[in-house]
């Protein structure tokens, strides 16, 4: 017979909703099901769009990181996607970041707060948030070699990258915009 064991340390104020035994194939269903942040699926190795390479075969990766991540910066009252994805500290492509904007990673931060899905893109984590995507460029050291966004060495400015023959796509000026300093705090329509 399992024992049962009490959780003393958790204040009161806290209930406990949900107790088993981890079935990692089932998890992200019950996540949702309880309306949990998700910080999506970072894929920094595999191919991007805004990947790319100069003449002489030097490759160059373009991955972007969800800031600021300093624990200073973050603020008290930060929503659960905005913590999460601060402590993942996961780099993404930005077809990593589009996905997310088809899943209900940030629940109820929709249009009008319906769980709708929304721009994470340019929206982050939603009106007001204090976030932004920080773009990160990886040049491989050797011709023919793919960078290793893992490597912070392999990490190199846009001017280098240019220096070099790369010119990475602009996005949007909002990918590295607040939501909180874009026009109406980033809402949609006028409150």
């Amino acid at each position: 017979m399992e024992e049962l064991v009490h959780l003393t340390e958790i204040n009161e104020g806290w209930e406990l909703v949900d107790s088993r035994p981890v079935d990692y194939e089932h998890e992200e269903g019950l996540d949702k099901m309880i309306g949990l942040a998700k910080t999506g699926t970072a894929r920094p190795n595999a191919k991007s769009e805004q990947d790319g390479e100069n003449d002489e075969g030097l490759r160059f990766r373009v991955r972007y990181a969800y800031m600021p991540q300093k624990a200073s910066l973050q603020k008290d009252n930060s929503r659960d996607f905005c913590s999460k994805m601060v402590k993942a500290k996961k780099l993404y492509r930005k077809e990593d970041i589009m996905a997310m904007s088809n899943q209900e990673v940030n629940a109820g931060f929709g249009p009008k707060g319906t769980p709708n899905t929304y721009d994470i893109w340019l929206y982050k984590g939603g009106a007001n948030c204090h976030h932004y995507w920080e773009r990160r460029t990886f040049m491989s050291k050797k011709e023919g070699v793919n960078p290793d966004p893992k490597n912070p060495r392999s990490e190199v400015s846009v001017n280098k990258a240019a220096k070099e023959g790369f010119k990475p796509e602009k996005n949007d000026k909002n990918v590295a915009t607040r939501p909180i300093d874009m026009p109406n705090q980033g809402y949609k329509n006028k409150r």
